[in-house]
């Protein structure tokens, strides 16, 4: 029998891939089983044997003991038997020697070229699991290619996939340049995929320019975005003494423009989250002054009056303010101006005798909007109001609440864009 001494082969094999010396040693086995069923037939049963110490590789066919042989890829003859093991009885089953020389040199050339291939698959798989370990990081890579639906991108040792739904809106980029991605996912068959516009990947950028995120004195409470658009940021300070909307805006803004700089220019609201929803509101809303709201928790619902002059701010371009300000605190936000509220007061309605109205009054509802918000229910809930008058009530609401300008509270914080309401996304600490 031959002994093949190939220990310094596999190891180095090892150490250009990067991969576990054991790992190698198992798919060489593999390798040379495979190559031996192909050659010598499917039905063969082999063992390859590799000392650990030694790193000696020995090849053997496994074969029974048998009086009388039927079957001879798998049986052999006591007398045969003995010539390899002289203990050897009917019934044993004994390994046989078998010389790579018998392979044939076609045989040895593909032993070669499945062994690297099978190397290339053991890299794969474990370059994928250390990444699968990175996902919620952000990586930093260059363009290998760029195509019509995605962007190859070079990472370590291997390539990242980015595409074009997880690009931000309007990005440029060329073949070289160096590009930063949030790992979004590690799938055997996709691949390595990556995002620009998850909200993980703000928090990321966050973290690596605002130091005391990474240690813990600011919290990102929520994160939500309109990739390429606005962004808006809940933070909260676990130190009093630490201004988390200044710290996180940096010295006449420079923490944020450098995000804002990366993100292609979204507009990023950093915002001082709180446990009052009134004053979240408020905050995630510019800052607005609310002059009047009504809160139902059991629906989530806030309505707001605000100033004529601050309507246009609370609302936002394409309604993107209300939207991201309701997706932020978790509650749907109905925005009405002050002389919106005054002109659909319920001592105005018509088609309310004065004593309905003064019912009205007295239980709550001073605009027709309140009356929308509340619902026919909440209307219900008043002694001496039947389900006919409270229906009747709310189609006079409604109607005369949308002959004003701004439409009734039935969607206000949705953005007029579809495009942008389809590529909001949010993230939650």
């Amino acid at each position: 029998m031959t002994v093949y001494n190939i220990s310094h082969f596999l190891d180095q094999l090892a150490e250009d891939r990067e991969l576990n010396l054991t790992r190698v040693k198992e798919v060489f086995r593999e390798t040379i089983i495979t190559i031996a069923k192909k050659t010598f037939g499917r039905d063969l049963e082999m063992t390859v044997d590799i000392d650990e110490s030694s790193g000696s590789i020995s090849v053997f066919v496994v074969k029974e003991v048998v009086k009388k042989v039927e079957f001879p890829s798998k049986e052999i003859t006591l007398t045969e038997a003995k010539k390899y093991n002289e203990s050897a009885k009917i019934r044993d089953r004994i390994n046989i020697p078998m010389e790579f020389e018998a392979f044939g040199r076609n045989a040895i050339i593909l032993t070669k070229q499945i062994l690297f291939q099978k190397l290339r698959e053991a890299e794969r798989d474990a370059i994928y699991t250390s990444f699968e370990k990175r996902v919620g990081e952000i990586v930093t890579g260059s363009i290998r290619r760029i195509e019509s639906k995605r962007i190859l991108v070079t990472l370590d040792r291997t390539e990242g996939i980015l595409p074009k739904r997880e690009q931000i809106p309007g990005e440029y980029f060329r073949q070289g340049s160096v590009i930063k991605a949030y790992i979004l996912a590690v799938d055997q068959k996709e691949g390595i995929l990556l995002s620009r516009t998850h909200p993980g990947f703000l928090k990321g950028l966050f973290e690596s320019e605002v130091p005391e995120i990474k240690e813990g004195i600011i919290e990102i409470k929520n994160i939500m975005r309109i990739p390429g658009v606005r962004a808006k940021v809940a933070v909260t300070s676990n130190n009093p003494r630490i201004d988390p909307v200044g710290a996180c805006v940096g010295v006449k803004g420079s923490r944020v423009q450098v995000v804002v700089k990366e993100l292609a220019g979204e507009k990023i609201d950093v915002i001082q989250w709180s446990q009052d929803p009134l004053v979240y509101v408020s905050r995630a809303l510019s800052g607005v002054k609310i002059i009047k709201e009504d809160i139902d928790e059991s629906t989530k619902r806030i309505q707001i009056v605000v100033n004529d002059e601050e309507l246009p701010i609370a609302i936002g371009k394409n309604g993107q303010n209300a939207f991201l300000s309701s997706k932020l605190t978790g509650y749907r936000i109905d925005i009405i101006s002050e002389s919106m509220d005054k002109t659909t007061s319920v001592a105005n309605l018509d088609g309310l005798s004065p004593k309905l109205k003064t019912k009205l009054l007295e239980n709550g509802f001073v605009s027709a909007y309140d009356i929308i918000f509340y619902g026919v229910p909440k209307l219900l809930s008043i002694k001496g109001i039947g389900r006919e008058i409270a229906k009747k009530i709310y189609e006079i609401s409604y109607d005369i609440a949308k002959k004003t300008k701004h439409q009734p509270p039935d969607g206000s914080t949705e953005p007029s864009s579809r495009a942008q309401a389809e590529g909001f996304t949010e993230v939650k600490s």
